[in-house]
């Protein structure tokens, strides 16, 4: 017998990763164009459910990384050093490493330079 697991795994990470803001931001616009605050065509409604998608990530990373640095604050503890780079995911770092031939643990990754 076949093992479905993880297609239900992958739906529900896809409900919680775009449907749930896109269908939060639906439901909102809807709810302004009925009580006529804001009225827009069906092009507008549906750019702004697929932009709300990533707005959505970012706004949850920054609360999570506040709420992170305001917990390690109240418990007097140092969070670990990141390395920020200059492309997003720190790709060039990355791409540094590789080519230098290093496969160091990714806190040395900064001295690579």
């Amino acid at each position: 017998m076949t093992d479905y697991r993880y297609r239900f795994s992958l739906i529900k990470m896809v409900g919680r990763v775009a449907v749930v803001p896109s269908l939060g931001a639906m439901v909102l616009l809807h709810i302004l164009a009925v009580v006529n605050i804001f009225r827009s065509p069906a092009w507008v409604r549906a750019l702004i459910s697929i932009l709300s998608v990533p707005l959505y990530w970012v706004m949850k990373n920054t609360l999570d990384g506040h709420t992170t640095e305001v917990e390690a604050r109240r418990h007097d503890a140092v969070l670990v050093p990141v390395y920020k780079g200059r492309l997003p995911g720190n790709l060039d770092a990355l791409t540094r490493s590789v080519s230098a031939g290093t496969f160091r643990i990714p806190a040395d990754i900064s001295s690579v330079d």
